[in-house]
């Protein structure tokens, strides 16, 4: 029996190893329904949010991520920051990621997270993503209809560097329309408890990025240990919610741990409430 005892503990090692490496990886789609008075009955606007690549370079690609893009089949797409990392130097396969996106024929727009800023060559990316066709919603909104639908896309700079100005953001809109802000950090909402939102879209927090059964998030960046606000949808106030994805990407350790890389489809719809 001793004999077997290093090769039971590699095994144990070795799927330890498998499974951080593939909760960080392989990445999945997570569904989320939200029910709104504002759309007319049955009514339904799909929106698939991507936050927190942190400018990673997965092993097969982005190939595995175009195809849950494309299963999705998102009416728009929503990029909530830190799309590159603060030490990204070649943002060349981000673009490349980015650029079929558009291919796709799918409107995409983008706020700045801290990282999209603080990278020493950030405004020559947003920059260039604006060039290839990005709609870049710092500090601005847009009105977007479908089939009878409106929903005002509103965005703001990154929270988290102090940058936002919401009332840029949310100027001329019309807010019995249902309206979205798209605000990389959940700061915001401790800067601004009473935002005139149906829906904040927010990341930069990672889900913690290492979560435990039972208890969640350990830690997330800016908000210490065993943060409140940290992964999935939270209401704030009445009819007012909050949904943060956990994002693509890791930061400092490539590890996650009962928190799988995923992007969100959110799928908005018009009900009796």
């Amino acid at each position: 029996m001793k004999n077997y005892i290093p090769f039971i503990i590699l095994l144990i090692l070795a799927t330890i190893i498998a499974y951080f490496y593939a909760q960080a990886n392989f990445t999945k789609l997570n569904y989320v329904t939200i029910a709104t008075s504002k759309f007319s009955k049955g009514g339904v606007f799909r929106i698939l949010q991507i936050s927190d690549v942190h400018g990673k370079r997965f092993s097969d690609g982005y190939k595995r991520i175009i195809r849950l893009v494309g299963s999705a089949d998102p009416d728009l797409i929503v990029l909530t920051g830190d799309i590159i990392d603060v030490n990204t130097k070649n943002f060349q396969p981000v673009y490349d990621f980015l650029d079929e996106l558009i291919e796709r024929q799918y409107p995409v727009y983008f706020v700045c997270g801290n990282h999209d800023r603080k990278n020493i060559e950030g405004y020559i990316f947003v920059q260039e993503i604006s060039n290839r066709g990005i709609h870049v919603l710092n500090n601005r909104n847009k009105v977007i209809k479908k089939e009878g639908l409106q929903i005002n896309l509103c965005g703001v700079d990154d929270p988290h560097t102090r940058r936002e100005k919401l009332d840029k953001a949310l100027n001329g809109i019309n807010i019995e329309k249902f309206t979205i802000l798209l605000a990389h950090s959940p700061k915001i909402i401790k800067r601004y408890p009473k935002i005139p939102v149906d829906l904040i879209l927010s990341g930069h927090t990672h889900g913690g990025q290492i979560r435990l059964p039972f208890i969640g998030a350990l830690v997330s960046s800016g908000d210490g240990f065993f943060p409140k606000y940290n992964k999935g949808l939270y209401l704030l106030r009445e009819k007012q919610l909050l949904y943060i994805d956990s994002g693509l990407g890791t930061r400092m350790i490539p590890i996650r741990t009962f928190n799988r890389s995923q992007m969100s489809l959110l799928t908005i719809e018009g009900q009796d409430i």
